[in-house]
């Protein structure tokens, strides 16, 4: 007997169709590609994007997955070589963050300050824009480094399938190493960061209690919103002014709920 699960996961599959509709991209020191990058942390591998010269945006379950990281590191088209990589002074995680909660999930988005490093001094910003709730099936782009494809940055093209307060849906070819990719859209005429790709459904095809398939039906996208804006602005002004919260100060405003008055 042919039966169908339907559960939410963080891993990641090629949508169903006949043909992978993710294409590699080639030309990496151009903007925006010279802003993505791979995340690397001693738990697991994901993407992030550059927003200024020195604050990575990702997803919080790349930083914080089973416990907080003792460092991270972030492999840029902007390093010299393949081996280079920045490295990360601190980050940021929504105090409500838990691994554990259903996706999608609005609080599945962190920052990455970056140390000083001449290569990133004249790199381009990339801007974020609030979008539009009426712009449904408007077109947008998925860039980031797939795991399946040993470090090669690959993107791919569709449009918004759902636009909900915190976040949106699409249908895109993904796998594991994509979250934290950065959701693009060119509106009226420029570039804009509109969300952070963050998860997918996951249908399992069983016969006979066998897996016989696995696909996803849609993915999902932390929504880039004004609260959003307004804690990168504050951790940009806090990190610049030399703040430091140490790693075990991170890991309070986590777990005990508290953000304290670094991000009010």
């Amino acid at each position: 007997m042919l039966s169908l699960e339907h559960e939410f996961r963080l891993e990641r599959l090629i949508l169903e169709k006949p043909v992978d509709m993710r294409y590699k991209v080639h030309y990496l020191k151009e903007w925006p590609y010279s802003n993505i990058g791979i995340i690397k942390t001693p738990y697991i591998v994901g993407t992030g994007i550059l927003i200024s010269s020195n604050i990575v945006i990702t997803c919080a379950h790349i930083i914080y997955h089973t416990t907080i990281p003792s460092k991270i590191q972030f492999f840029s088209p902007l390093n010299p070589s393949k081996l280079d990589f920045f490295k990360a002074k601190n980050y940021f995680i929504p105090r409500n963050f838990k691994i554990d909660d259903p996706q999608p999930n609005p609080n599945d988005w962190a920052l990455i300050y970056l140390e000083k490093d001449p290569s990133l001094e004249k790199m381009k910003p990339l801007k974020m824009k609030i979008f539009d709730d009426e712009r449904i099936k408007y077109p947008i782009s998925l860039i980031g480094y797939p795991g399946d494809k040993r470090g090669d940055m690959y993107e791919t093209c569709g449009e918004i399938y759902e636009c909900f307060k915190d976040h949106f849906s699409y249908k895109l070819d993904t796998t594991t190493g994509q979250s934290g990719s950065p959701l693009l859209a060119r509106i009226e005429g420029n570039i804009y960061l509109i969300g952070i790709h963050q998860s997918s459904d996951l249908f399992i095809e069983k016969k006979n209690g066998v897996v016989m398939n696995q696909f996803t039906n849609k993915n999902w996208g932390v929504r880039i919103n004004q609260e959003i804006q307004r804690k990168i602005k504050n951790f940009q002004q806090i990190e610049d002014k030399n703040i430091y919260v140490s790693i075990e100060n991170v890991e309070n405003l986590i777990h005990k709920g508290n953000e304290g008055n670094y991000f009010k």
